[in-house]
């Protein structure tokens, strides 16, 4: 794809930086400019601004200005732990709601609390194994962007209107009024009947008119790229050519 005149180092894995923009910077203007239309710029910024933009963005941030701070490894190791906590308060939220739900419709549960608890931690714990596969950003990718967001919607929807149309709002107020012992604003009930509902209405449609005007798509673990490297790499010891990533 890159022009004949451009002559590709063929030695870019002994020191990729500095081979590759020495290269790129001593080839004529008009053939630097065809290389650039097929082959990107390689600079550190630029794939740390991709990195930023996926599913990890708090951890690059967060390292990128803790590196520059005197007491760098604290406060690394500070950021992780709560990290972890907030990991962990997360988790014991979405178990209790799941135990207390399995409890309130099934009476024989509550005979053994703590089991269920395990039963559910360990239920989870393998379920989320999948997702720490090599493929596993993916699946999480793939999930956060097309399978989760409609079923979320759609569900508040229908806890609003069982709350509020079907329950009564007024009688939920009477609810908080007894549990928190002070009287709760009128307007709330009003907010739950009409604003909220129209607003998810509108939120919902929002949504579903982005997937049919965007195209689906989704970024994959493409094998046959796989392959190619290996072949063109050879078995180690073979003296096969180096792969060369700007002939691909």
């Amino acid at each position: 794809m890159l022009p004949p005149d451009a002559h590709p180092p063929i030695n870019l894995h002994e020191n990729p930086s500095s081979i590759y923009n020495t290269w790129l910077n001593n080839l004529p203007q008009h053939v630097k400019d065809m290389v650039l239309r097929k082959v990107p710029e390689c600079t550190i910024q630029s794939q740390f601004l991709k990195i930023k933009e996926g599913t990890h963005f708090v951890v690059p941030t967060f390292l990128e200005v803790t590196s520059v701070l005197p007491g760098s490894a604290f406060w690394s190791i500070f950021f992780f732990l709560m990290l972890l906590t907030l990991g962990l308060s997360t988790s014991v939220g979405l178990i209790h709601s799941i135990i207390t739900s399995l409890q309130d419709t099934f009476s024989s549960l509550r005979k053994q609390p703590k089991l269920l608890t395990v039963g559910i931690s360990l239920l989870m714990f393998l379920c989320g194994l999948f997702f720490t596969r090599p493929s596993g950003t993916y699946f999480i990718r793939l999930l956060s962007e097309y399978c989760i967001i409609l079923p979320i919607i759609f569900i508040l929807i229908c806890e609003n209107i069982a709350v509020a149309w079907a329950y009564g709002a007024k009688r939920f107020l009477e609810d908080l009024t007894d549990l928190l012992g002070r009287p709760i604003s009128p307007i709330y009930g009003w907010l739950w009947c009409f604003v909220s509902p129209l607003v998810l209405l509108v939120l919902f449609a929002a949504i579903v008119f982005q997937l049919c005007m965007k195209p689906l798509v989704y970024t994959a673990w493409d094998s046959s790229s796989v392959r190619l490297l290996f072949q063109a790499q050879g078995p180690p010891g073979s003296g096969a050519r180096p792969f060369n990533p700007l002939t691909y």
